[in-house]
């Protein structure tokens, strides 16, 4: 599971951000790749101009959602049986 954040970057991953779209597009115009050096660099340099950060879930938070999953569909089927 990932969280997106916008507006949650330190000044080091804005900079790390800028050169990686840099590259991108360096590279790609160097092979001739003009669209995809467009595109690409276009997304990166969105996001780090709004400043998208990227949270994936610590596995104890997946065990817990996975475990919520389980009473929701246990809580369903005893309300399905209990209608019937």
């Amino acid at each position: 599971m990932m969280t997106f954040k916008v507006f949650d970057l330190s000044i080091s991953s804005l900079v790390l951000r800028f050169y990686f779209m840099m590259a991108v597009i360096v590279t790609l115009g160097f092979l001739n790749q003009w669209i995809l050096a467009t595109v690409l660099g276009f997304l990166v340099g969105i996001s780090f101009t709004v400043g998208i950060s990227v949270h994936l879930a610590k596995p104890e938070q997946l065990v817990l959602s996975e475990q919520r999953a389980k009473l929701r569909l246990v809580d369903k089927e005893a309300k399905t049986l209990h209608a019937a």
